[in-house]
């Protein structure tokens, strides 16, 4: 999470007209929030190979008249959005699997490689072997989904199901509920996923963020400030 405050706010609030200035504050500290958000995106994208899409999707901008917050989303990312694909081979072909929406799908092209699992380019630089890992579409909730990069544990699934046929007795029906019993599968874990945190702790990316508060985002309050004492009656942001 990143915050952008204005220190002094009541020394400035009571000199001037309070109203204008909190208009001013107001629409300024949105402004440098969402060019905040620009910036961190692009300085994101710079360091870590992950679309602009997927990287604005997970963080939101709110201002007052005091501050203006730039919060990430709690939700790890999924180690699919940064480039990665599972490697394997059939019959001599190499097999390339990738996330593609919301969708898996597999291509066969050259000579097969003796690489099998998942290939992931986090940071731009480096590419990070992951052996015996898969793509795999699972079942999240009643009727969401998850894509990820999914390793086998080497431990037996369990599953428990509950019998619902009746009895055809005069007693009342009891539904019966059975014990866990091993499944013939492997448990399966997700591998691995990126947190917001981690994109934030770029080398690059608070220095320049800090910067770019200090120097840009003061300019442009004082900007909306200035031009809020000049509107006469000015109404609140947005009106």
């Amino acid at each position: 999470m990143i915050t952008v405050r204005i220190e002094g706010l009541k020394e400035l609030l009571s000199t001037l007209d309070a109203e204008n200035v909190k208009t001013g504050l107001k629409r300024g500290l949105q402004k440098v929030g969402d060019s905040t958000k620009t910036q961190a995106s692009s300085l994101i994208r710079d360091e870590f190979r992950i679309k602009k899409s997927d990287v604005d999707s997970k963080f939101k901008v709110t201002a007052t008249a005091e501050c203006a917050i730039i919060t990430g989303s709690s939700k790890p990312i999924s180690l699919t959005y940064f480039n990665a694909r599972q490697m394997g081979s059939s019959h001599g072909k190499r097999v390339t699997t990738r996330r593609k929406g919301d969708s898996i799908v597999s291509s066969k092209r050259g000579k097969s490689g003796a690489f099998a699992g998942v290939a992931v380019t986090i940071r731009k630089s480096t590419t990070t072997l992951i052996s015996g890992a898969f793509l795999a579409k699972v079942k999240a909730g009643k009727s969401d989904f998850n894509i990820g990069v999914f390793k086998r544990t080497g431990k037996p699934a369990t599953s428990a199901y509950v019998d619902k046929r009746t009895r055809k007795t005069s007693r009342p029906y009891h539904k019966t509920k059975r014990a866990k019993t091993p499944d013939h599968r492997e448990q399966i874990i997700n591998k691995s996923m990126v947190s917001v945190s981690t994109l934030f702790a770029g080398k690059k990316v608070m220095p320049l963020l800090i910067e770019h508060v200090n120097t840009v985002g003061l300019k442009t309050i004082e900007h909306e400030i200035e031009f809020a004492m000049t509107q006469k009656g000015a109404g609140p942001p947005g009106a």
